[in-house]
């Protein structure tokens, strides 16, 4: 289940509130049980919300073309991986577009190595996205934040 960041956010946080509103409750009010039901089935919720996501990138279908929405992804998909050798990270890339995806790695030379293509119905793990969109290409000069040089942009892309 794919849903939005802030979505995920104000759930997880919810789940929090209602398990310290039933702690809260275990030492003000005569039911106890009650309240500690509250707690344990929100905060346990909780916990599990927090340890079954990953953060991803949907690209599918939209209405002039593909389209790409970043969010959370709920449980494990049960894609393949477009190239099992590749560098794996901590963000998902779930291609269900109808055409192929790639990902570049642009630097102030050009692309810095091979594009990764992915297959639709494919997914892949990446460290991180930069980009996303063809409209949305890296910039071609030399960008300093924080006193280091940025050299390459990882740029999820399709089309030509």
């Amino acid at each position: 289940m794919f849903v939005p960041s802030w979505l995920y956010t104000a759930v997880v946080y919810g789940l929090v509130l209602a398990a310290a509103g039933g702690l809260y409750a275990y030492y003000k009010v005569e039911r106890k049980l009650i309240a500690l039901a509250v707690v344990a089935g929100a905060g346990g919720c909780a916990f599990v919300l927090h340890h079954v996501h990953v953060d991803a990138i949907h690209v599918h279908d939209g209405d002039g073309g593909p389209d790409a929405d970043r969010g959370v992804r709920l449980g494990v998909p049960d894609l393949p991986l477009a190239a099992p050798d590749a560098p794996t990270g901590k963000l998902w890339i779930i291609n269900d577009a109808s055409q192929p995806a790639r990902i570049r790695w642009i630097g102030i030379t050009g692309d810095l190595m091979p594009a990764i293509v992915i297959p639709p119905n494919t997914m892949l793990v990446v460290r991180d996205i930069d980009y996303v969109g063809p409209n949305n290409r890296p910039p071609e000069d030399i960008t300093v934040e924080g006193g280091e040089i940025q050299r390459a942009r990882a740029w999820l892309t399709w089309g030509r």
